[in-house]
């Protein structure tokens, strides 16, 4: 009894910790992704410099609350 409570909750907080990585990562690359439709552009010039901070940010602002969450629902 006592394996399988450890066992779930270790799944628990891996599958919440995937799914905080996952939305960390979906909002910058996702951005990057739409805004190089033209690869040229000022836009995608900009979006491609400041990726690092974006995934830095969102992985704060965004990551670490849907971590909470879904660790919190299952």
């Amino acid at each position: 009894m006592r394996e399988s409570v450890l066992r779930s909750r270790a799944v628990r907080t891996l599958v919440a910790v995937v799914v905080g990585v996952v939305a960390a990562l979906v909002v910058p690359f996702g951005n990057l992704w739409i805004k190089c439709q033209q690869p040229t552009s000022e836009a995608c010039v900009w979006s491609k410099a400041y990726l690092p901070l974006s995934i830095g940010f969102t992985s704060v602002m965004l990551g670490i609350p849907v971590f909470v969450v879904t660790l919190m629902l299952l």
